[in-house]
Order: structure tokens, then C-alpha cells, then sequence
């Protein structure tokens, strides 16, 4: 019994031009998603360092000093870093309290900075500024987690095995049994033999 393969089905060469644009296309996106990232996260602690500095002054002129001035806006903004964080991190339900401390972090740090423009009499754009800025602190943030994703998507990508297409195993093959031909054998009756009484002569 023969097995004829089915020939294989026929491609056309990859261009070489198109190869090597691929390349460099993924290569400029893999260096931009790098320095999209470095540069936000500079861009993130530049809002944090602008917001620091009005939640230290708010809070050294309410009456807090020392290192509890500067410890209120750590907790303040840093509410609103690590809850970031963890709602790209958690997922269910648990997500749901990550969300509500950041609205909370916020809020409070957005009011805070409006409230120290407004103090020093920085007028309506002085308000505007001051509340920008933890706003676009968690913009920022979100956009870094964001770009981090997709890089660790992208290096993935690169490092996972080419897919080998399935190949269906041929059906056995059953070699013919040979035929054998009943055949018939006499065989011839045995007669038993018995011991005859020889008389003896006395």
C-alpha cells in the first residue's frame, strides 16, 4: 500500500524592503514606548514636587510644622500615586475601594491647591493652575501604566515561539495477512495391544 503526500502549498518570497521596514517600525515604537515612559514618569514627579510645595505651605500656615508639614502632602498625593496603581493592578471587586481612595486622594489634593492659590491671592488663573496640577498628576500616571503595558506587551511578543501549524498524522497502514487453506489430516485408529496369558508347561 502507498501513501502519496499532498505537496505542500506554495508562497510567495517575502520582500526584502518589507522586512526590513517592519523591523525598523517595530523598533522605533518599541524606543519611542521608552521614552514616552521615562518621560512621564519625570513629568509625574514635576506635578508631585508643584503640589508638594502648595500642600506644605497650606499646611505650615494652618498650623502644622516641621516634618508634619511635609508629611501631609506625602500622604495626600502619595493616596493618589498608590491607589493609581493598584486599580490597574486588582481586579473584581477588589478594584472597587482602590477607585474610591483615588477619587478621594484627588479631590482632597485638587481642593487644597485651589485653596492655597486662593489664599496668597493668586486670582482665578492662579486657582486654575493650582487645581491642574494633581489632575494632571493622575493623567500622567495612568498614561505611564498605560505605555508600560504595552511595552511588556510588545518585549513579550518578541520572546513568545513562532506557532508550528499542526500537521495531521497519516492513517496506519494494515499490511494483508497471507491466507492459509484449511487442510485435513487423517489419522489412522490405534489398536490397543493386550498381553496374552502364555500357559506354562509344568
Amino acid at each position: 500500500m502507498t501513501i502519496i503526500a499532498s505537496p505542500a502549498p506554495m508562497t510567495a518570497p517575502k520582500s526584502g524592503f518589507m522586512d526590513k521596514m517592519a523591523t525598523v517600525f517595530q523598533r522605533d515604537r518599541y524606543d519611542a514606548l521608552t521614552v514616552a515612559t521615562g518621560t512621564s514618569i519625570v513629568m509625574s514627579a514635576l506635578a508631585f514636587s508643584i503640589s508638594f510645595t502648595s500642600l506644605t505651605d497650606l499646611a505650615m500656615d494652618k498650623g502644622l510644622y516641621g516634618w508634619q508639614a511635609w508629611m501631609w502632602p506625602v500622604i495626600v498625593d502619595g493616596l493618589t500615586i498608590v491607589s493609581t496603581l493598584a486599580t490597574s493592578a486588582l481586579k473584581g471587586k477588589k478594584v472597587a475601594f482602590s477607585w474610591f481612595l483615588l477619587l478621594l486622594g484627588t479631590v482632597i489634593s485638587v481642593a487644597a491647591n485651589s485653596v492655597h492659590a486662593d489664599i496668597n491671592g493668586h486670582g482665578p488663573i492662579g486657582i486654575a493652575i493650582g487645581a491642574s496640577v494633581p489632575i494632571l498628576l493622575l493623567l500622567i500616571l495612568h498614561q505611564t501604566i498605560l505605555m508600560r503595558r504595552q511595552k511588556r506587551a510588545n518585549e513579550a511578543a518578541e520572546v513568545a515561539p513562532a506557532e508550528v501549524p499542526e500537521v495531521a498524522a497519516p492513517a496506519p497502514v494494515v499490511a494483508p495477512q497471507p491466507q492459509v487453506e484449511a487442510q485435513t489430516i487423517m489419522v489412522a485408529p490405534i489398536h490397543a495391544v493386550t498381553e496374552q496369558q502364555i500357559p506354562v508347561n509344568a
